[in-house]
């Protein structure tokens, strides 16, 4: 395509699609390298047309030392065109190291940021990038390289949120001719050509590679990105109508139920685990990829009843059938089980630190009991006992039983949570008597017309003094 034909067909593209709507303000990402620039100048050409304002943002990433030549350059730019311009600094390397992630991808985040803070500020409904089809086809190499599932092959869209590339279907040859046409300067950033950088080793080792194979390779992955995000879109839909049915929502908490999400298709699975981690993920600037996804669907299909997985911005907890997924930020410290204990000197009202409370009165007959009653003979259980937190090591003795069953034992076999564990008490003397609303032992079993000792547990929602 002639660079004379450009703007003729960009404006084509812009109205055939909607990409930029009328009256819109655009917020445009200026590096100052070409990509941008010529954004810049073919946006300014077709706005009369359309219409449309423009704003402009550059981010300096503090990691060259001529960035600041760069910040001058777009100033003068800006300056000559009439273009407002905002420009920032962010340290991308103390970035990096803070969230523990490549310069690459912190550069990334900390310009989406940038660019979506400036936009809310200026009042800008559109964000512009400069990303052209070579751009599209290094992503795809790079989510492969990377490793990623179906999704990441949608790559980069030409309108996603706020973001916009209106680019993604010309070459950079054809935007330098454009450029030079119209006599454009732009800044050469010499870091591109280094191949300590992921990307650059696939701009100027893979692709080309790849291009004696297939001399349109760009192109080639571009038509692959776009079916991709054509099959991304319709599974997000599907996704979204699935996670309605089968999560629950907390809060910041989602929680589904294990077995309902085994009994989906593993790629029905894929699709509702990466679209719930997804917004805990982009909430602490980091990325899930096919890597998390499928830790976790390791995790769900093996036969730990309980435990954890920590991903990007996420704690998934697995307790029993119940998935939970939580921020980190939300991260409990892990509780320890505080000693308590208090003595139970005869009948009566005894607090507990929960907020509930036990209530211990005589009896004459058997009521019936059941997971918050307990009954004992009384001429077989003097005072005074005890009632105190678990504690590792207890044992409890069960009817039937020769020796005593290893409390921990007991509570996983009810699918009774850790957290739950450490709340519960326990009614002793030399011996566990109850397990306090879960099991009672096997002592003390009271016999039929004879005195007992009834002890009530009254759960904090329903404890009151007689």
């Amino acid at each position: 395509m002639s660079p004379s034909r450009l703007v003729d067909n960009f404006l084509q593209q812009l109205q055939a699609d909607g990409l930029i709507r009328s009256s819109e303000r655009i917020l445009v990402g200026l590096s100052g390298g070409s990509d941008s620039v010529a954004l810049l100048y073919l946006l300014r050409a077709v706005a009369p047309s359309l219409p449309f304002t423009l704003v402009a943002a550059h981010l300096d990433h503090a990691m060259r030392p001529q960035s600041g030549d760069d910040v001058a350059f777009v100033r003068a730019l800006c300056g000559r065109l009439n273009i407002p311009l905002h420009c920032e600094r962010v340290d991308v390397p103390a970035l990096a190291a803070t969230k523990k992630v490549g310069l690459e991808e912190a550069g990334r985040l900390a310009r989406q940021a940038f660019l979506s803070r400036i936009a809310a500020q200026s009042g800008c409904t559109a964000i512009a990038l400069g990303h052209h089809r070579g751009d599209q086809a290094e992503t795809i190499l790079h989510h492969l390289a990377r490793g990623c599932g179906l999704h990441g092959l949608a790559c980069m869209r030409r309108r996603r949120g706020l973001f916009v590339r209106p680019l993604l279907t010309y070459s950079k040859a054809e935007l330098l001719a454009y450029l030079k046409e119209i006599q454009a300067e732009f800044v050469v950033d010499a870091s591109n050509d280094e191949l300590n950088f992921t990307r650059n080793r696939i701009r100027h080792q893979f692709l080309p590679l790849f291009a004696t194979l297939n001399p349109q390779i760009e192109a080639t992955l571009g038509v692959l990105a776009a079916v991709a995000a054509h099959e991304d879109d319709y599974w997000q839909g599907e996704m979204v109508r699935l996670a309605a049915l089968l999560v629950q929502k907390d809060g910041d908490t989602v929680s589904l139920s294990v077995a309902g999400l085994l009994l989906l298709h593993p790629a029905q699975r894929y699709r509702l685990l990466h679209l719930l981690l997804t917004p805990f993920a982009r909430k602490a600037m980091k990325e899930v990829g096919f890597r998390h996804v499928s830790a976790l669907d390791l995790f769900l299909a093996s036969s730990v009843p309980q435990g954890e997985v920590h991903l990007p911005g996420v704690r998934a907890l697995r307790r029993y059938d119940q998935l939970s997924l939580s921020p980190q930020s939300l991260l409990p410290i892990k509780p320890s089980i505080i000693p308590w204990s208090l003595e139970i000197s005869g009948p009566g009202f005894y607090p507990l630190p929960s907020g509930g409370a036990l209530r211990i009165e005589p009896g004459e007959s058997l009521p019936g009991g059941g997971e918050e009653v307990v009954e004992f003979d009384a001429a077989a259980l003097p005072f005074p006992w005890t009632v105190r937190r678990v504690q590792p090591g207890d044992r409890l003795r069960l009817a039937g039983m020769s020796g005593r069953k290893r409390l921990k034992e007991l509570l996983m076999e009810q699918k009774i949570p850790l957290e739950e564990r450490r709340r519960l008490y326990v009614l002793a003397t030399d011996e566990i008597l109850w397990v306090v609303g879960v099991r009672r032992s096997g002592l003390c079993f009271p016999r039929y017309g004879q005195g007992v000792w009834r002890v009530v547990y009254l759960p904090s929602n329903s404890s009151a003094a007689p």
